[in-house]
């Protein structure tokens, strides 16, 4: 959303399984296909879902066995370990590449602070869709994002 210079909803709820990832792909889809294609390709929530909860086993091969198998919408029951290297490299380069945007981003907006003597103007979006904005200033000590109002003046 934030790609499409849209806010983001910090306060939608996803209670059913997919549905977050479904609202991520469909966003990407209207920015690059691309990216939308090779996430689709390459994450399963089936196999993030048996790491988060240790529900797979690995037994005298090769192969690992996902314990959430259930022929609908589980419908891996094993992969051997040349399978599992795809889909964990595709998933690590991912991880990968948003955290060096998330620290490109982060400092750029650092310098940005540091350049401004209220820091950075930041958007705050309430529940009921009305914003306020704020004044936010990188903290090297801390090291973390503080409110301008509420630093020591020196």
């Amino acid at each position: 959303m934030l790609a499409q210079n849209k806010d983001y909803d910090w306060y939608k709820e996803f209670h059913r399984k997919g549905k977050l990832m479904n609202h991520i792909l469909e966003s990407l889809q209207h920015i690059d296909i691309t990216i939308h294609d090779f996430i689709k390709k390459v994450y399963k929530p089936q196999i993030r879902n048996a790491i988060a909860h240790s529900g797979f086993s690995i037994m005298f091969s090769r192969n690992i066995n996902f314990l959430n198998f259930d022929n609908k919408t589980n419908d891996i029951s094993t992969l051997n370990f040349e399978e599992w290297e795809y889909y964990i490299h595709y998933t690590i380069l991912i991880w990968e590449h948003l955290h060096k945007q998330m620290d490109l981003y982060q400092q750029k907006y650092i310098t940005h602070s540091n350049e401004h003597h209220y820091g950075v103007e930041v958007r705050h979006i309430k529940p009921d869709g009305n914003h306020f904005m704020r004044f936010k200033k990188y903290e090297p000590e801390i090291p973390r994002w503080t409110d301008y109002d509420v630093l020591p003046k020196h």
